[in-house]
């Protein structure tokens, strides 16, 4: 079976970046029987070392977000019927917008992460809002399965967009395998490096409304005197990312909360790996230790 990725996402620094990276290293291990081919950023080729790397990568050199749009209308298409693709996969909810004719014979799968932007618009930049609202009903048209992140992507699938659920395949996002407890070594020294107190709470993600950034500071506030735990909110800045800033600067308890800014891969693991067992465990020896004192 011969798979064409879109991975015309793989360099966005966000979670639908992640996914299509993580597509492309994993998915040739699936199956034996799997030939994967990638349409990649011309930049991301410019990047690689290893020649082995660069098998099955097709360049788009890209002009921006419309460019890269026209291409998954028409370029894609020439492809998959070049390479006889069975399938062509859309990782990033916006997939083709219309018919690619009688000529191109693949199947086309298309990943939905979740539809926030219909549920509430005013999340997003208004253009950005309009864009998404505009393709996802074409995308979904033309797609011949949809892969959802989530139940409740499903749900909202079928019932704002009216997708028949024998459509739809609930695939719930796994775990790179470098995601393991870090030394403790690796652990004190991203604290060191990023400033960060030895307990915290630790949000991860882009800083924008709809992560609800503001209602977690005004959580934190309402028990920040009941805690030892700081608040650490981890992430590149995104649209409005104002009101979070403001919230956090007109906290009682502002010097607790902390924005680290964007965490590079191999300091991301030892940072999930803060809040770990360790401290679990050493909080309970110091009970057992008063206990028995």
């Amino acid at each position: 079976m011969k798979v064409l990725l879109d991975a015309l996402q793989i360099q966005n620094q966000s979670g639908t970046g992640r996914y299509t990276a993580a597509l492309l290293e994993m998915l040739p291990q699936v199956s034996d029987n799997m030939n994967l081919l990638s349409v990649v950023p011309e930049a991301y080729m410019n990047e690689r070392d290893a020649a082995n790397d660069s098998l099955g990568m097709i360049t788009h050199h890209s002009r921006g977000p419309l460019s890269g749009a026209r291409f998954r209308n028409r370029g894609i298409a020439k492809v998959a019927q070049k390479e006889n693709a069975d399938i062509v996969h859309f990782p990033a909810t916006v997939g083709r917008q219309r018919s690619w004719g009688t000529g191109v014979k693949s199947k086309v799968v298309l990943t939905v992460h979740d539809l926030s932007f219909l549920r509430e618009p005013g999340w997003f930049k208004r253009d950005r809002a309009l864009y998404y609202r505009k393709t996802i009903k074409r995308s979904v048209r033309y797609a011949d399965h949809l892969i959802a992140d989530s139940e409740a992507t499903a749900s909202d699938l079928v019932a704002m967009l009216d997708v028949d659920p024998e459509l739809i395949s609930v695939t719930p996002l796994g775990v790179d395998s470098h995601f393991v407890p870090a030394s403790e070594n690796e652990i004190d020294r991203v604290k060191a490096d990023y400033g960060l107190p030895n307990e915290f709470f630790l949000y991860v993600g882009t800083l924008e409304p709809r992560k609800n950034l503001v209602r977690v500071i005004q959580a934190f506030d309402a028990i920040a005197d009941q805690t030892d735990f700081d608040l650490v909110l981890a992430g590149r800045e995104g649209w409005k990312v104002g009101p979070i800033l403001n919230a956090a600067r007109r906290s009682p308890y502002t010097s607790r909360i902390h924005f680290p800014g964007f965490v590079a891969d191999e300091d991301l693991v030892p940072l999930l790996s803060s809040g770990s067992e360790r401290g679990l465990l050493n909080r309970q020896n110091n009970t057992d230790q008063e206990a028995q004192g």
